[in-house]
């Protein structure tokens, strides 16, 4: 087309990429916040998932899976829309170029066919021009879409490089410390943990007193925290976690493997039927289910001996800590059990006034 007639070649070409062009700087602002509004979204859509999916025992128990629908529609129409948005920014140019170029060769036409040599000689130019258009507008737009492609992700690709170029902790290049040697029980005290300064408290306040080689049940197990927990900082013989979320369990098996544990057994399964079918007595039974553990505290009792501690895990209000206590006493006194009280500890605040708490107490017979 150059050498046909360099000036319509000039002409085609940058109007074509003026288009574009135009277009995308009218068009940045808007790539730019959808981007910053799919990195958002996308973060909150992950972690309503996790906390639904993660807790589906309490959700369903509670009753909260409307609300849990509610918070994902929330965020994942705005994600929708958003990506929607660059998808449509990226598309649409393309008929807008398509009927420019129709215009411009019309346009031509018109324009060669009033020369002196007539339309005959303008046949070539228009043919050519057409060719050149068919070549030429699907690379521009191939050019166009990936541009708005890069814009509308950069900041999900900001974020990821951030996390990408974070150092490790400290800690991480540490030794790992040899195993504390004992020879009668390991005392652990207001143990706290978080994954990091902001986040909540996995373990809040959580004290037991662990004896050399105890038998250790955790129902309710989850991810394993508990049971890492005591692994890690004692030396049980043997803990079991029961936990009935398949997705909890999976991870709790995973957290076994990495934290390379071996006096850990990990099942998978709802305590009604589990606990039963257990055929061995253990040392100490935690019991951290969020609500109504005291409803499962008879399973306790089928694999409880003497001296077993159990602690019992609840929220209750400060002034009406006495109806946890309440709790233990009426299922001991329906199965016959003489205990003990050791004591009720305040675990960490649920909300204004209401507090998890942790009933400990031991077995008489």
């Amino acid at each position: 087309l150059l050498l046909i007639d360099p000036l319509v070649a000039i002409i085609a070409t940058f109007g074509f990429a003026s288009i574009y062009a135009f277009i995308l700087f009218f068009t940045k602002k808007r790539l730019l916040r959808d981007s910053d509004n799919i990195s958002k979204k996308t973060n909150l859509l992950i972690q309503s998932l996790q906390e639904g999916f993660g807790g589906i025992r309490d959700v369903i128990i509670d009753g909260t899976q409307e609300a849990y629908c509610r918070i994902f529609r929330e965020v994942d129409l705005p994600l929708r829309k958003a990506q929607a948005g660059i998808v449509i920014i990226g598309q649409t140019p393309r008929f807008i170029v398509e009927a420019f170029g129709i215009t411009i060769l019309v346009l031509l036409a018109y324009y060669l066919s009033q020369s002196s040599t007539g339309i005959n000689s303008a046949i070539p130019v228009l043919g050519v021009f057409a060719l050149a258009a068919q070549r030429l507008l699907p690379i521009l737009q191939q050019i166009y879409a990936s541009w708005t492609s890069i814009i509308g992700c950069s900041v999900l690709l900001k974020d990821i490089l951030f996390y990408l170029n974070q150092g490790l902790p400290e800690y991480s290049s540490l030794p790992t410390p040899p195993l504390i040697k004992f020879n009668n029980y390991i005392k652990l005290e207001n143990l706290e943990f978080r994954y990091n300064p902001e986040a909540p408290f996995i373990l809040n306040n959580f004290s037991c007193k662990i004896k050399k080689g105890e038998k250790v049940l955790v129902m309710f197990a989850g991810c394993g925290p508990y049971p890492l927990t005591i692994s890690k900082n004692t030396n049980a013989k043997k803990i079991i976690g029961v936990e009935k979320n398949p997705i909890a369990s999976e991870y709790f098996n995973k957290n076994i493997i990495l934290n390379k544990i071996n006096n850990i057994e990990a099942i998978n399964g709802d305590v009604k039927k589990i606990v039963p079918k257990l055929d061995e007595k253990f040392d100490r039974i935690i019991m951290p289910l969020p609500k109504d553990a005291a409803e499962f505290l008879y399973l306790a009792f089928h694999v409880s001996k003497k001296g077993t501690i159990i602690h019992l895990y609840g929220f209750e209000h400060e002034k009406e800590f006495n109806i946890a206590l309440k709790k233990v006493d009426d299922v001991c006194r329906k199965h016959n059990i003489k205990y003990k009280l050791i004591e009720l500890v305040k675990c960490g605040q649920y909300s204004p006034g209401k507090f998890r708490i942790c009933v400990d107490f031991k077995i008489l017979s």
